[in-house]
């Protein structure tokens, strides 16, 4: 965009872009992007399909078994056996569920990163030590924000930006931050 300056009172120059208004330096790790995996919605969606195809697994495997087992045995645990074997596809669910929940958040940050934070009103700008190019994420972008005790969680269509309550001053500027981006995405 084309503006006069109004210091340089030169016509058709570049405006400089503005600076931001907050810059918050910190340090992400695998346990950040983790508690993220955990919160992530397309995660629970999934999570809540797998455990519903797991108990009907069961199910189903407790039909067919009960039709083969010897009847001695059916008879001595009955109650036990056909809770054991309704319940173990949901342990082999939670047992995967796990693994890819902690494979994802080492892909997401394989090691310790700094990260620079940039804030302005209505764009945020997280660039990261290692990563080619920063995550630019505008208020049309940003779809929700997640504030636990640890973290403020920005999820976006491009990425989701992970900041850590250490990267606060303290309790009271991680509130603000979080309660300006709920304001936003509203």
């Amino acid at each position: 965009m084309t503006t006069q300056a109004a210091d340089a009172g030169v016509a058709g120059a570049v405006r400089a872009p503005l600076p931001p208004h907050t810059v918050l330096d910190y340090r992400l790790e695998e346990k950040d992007a983790l508690a993220w995996e955990r919160r992530d919605p397309v995660e629970r969606k999934r999570k809540r399909a797998l455990y519903a195809a797991s108990l009907l697994a069961g199910l189903m495997l407790l039909s067919v078994t009960s039709q083969h087992l010897p009847s001695w045995l059916t008879d001595l645990h009955s109650n036990v056996l056909a809770v054991a074997i309704l319940l173990l596809p949901l342990g082999v669910a939670a047992l995967i569920q796990a693994r890819d929940l902690s494979r994802r958040a080492r892909e997401a940050v394989p090691e310790a990163v700094n990260v620079r934070l940039e804030v302005w009103d209505r764009r945020l700008k997280e660039t990261r030590d290692g990563r080619k190019q920063a995550l630019v994420v505008g208020t049309e972008e940003l779809r929700d924000v997640v504030e636990t005790g640890e973290h403020v969680f920005l999820y976006a269509r491009v990425g989701t930006i992970i900041v850590p309550a250490s990267a606060f001053g303290d309790a009271a500027a991680k509130e603000s931050f979080a309660e300006h981006w709920r304001a936003v995405v509203k």
